[in-house]
């Protein structure tokens, strides 16, 4: 009995971490090739942009090849 609690708070716990990662919000950087890429910017600097998509790539622009 005692184990199916902790596994029920441990799954509570897992589901409420998941609804948080849902409210992220994304955004599209728009190249100056013309091309753009939505997903989450995970970090971002004067010389750097970089931007994780839903599909889980990673990618990292320089600042000079984003347009907006």
């Amino acid at each position: 009995m005692k184990q199916a609690l902790i596994i029920c708070l441990l799954l509570w716990a897992l589901s409420l971490s998941a609804a948080d990662t849902k409210n992220v919000r994304k955004s599209t950087i728009h190249l100056k090739s013309g091309e753009y890429v939505t997903g989450v910017i995970t970090a971002r600097d004067d010389q750097t942009v970089e931007l994780t998509t839903d599909d889980g790539m990673h990618y990292v622009y320089l600042m000079s090849e984003v347009d907006s």
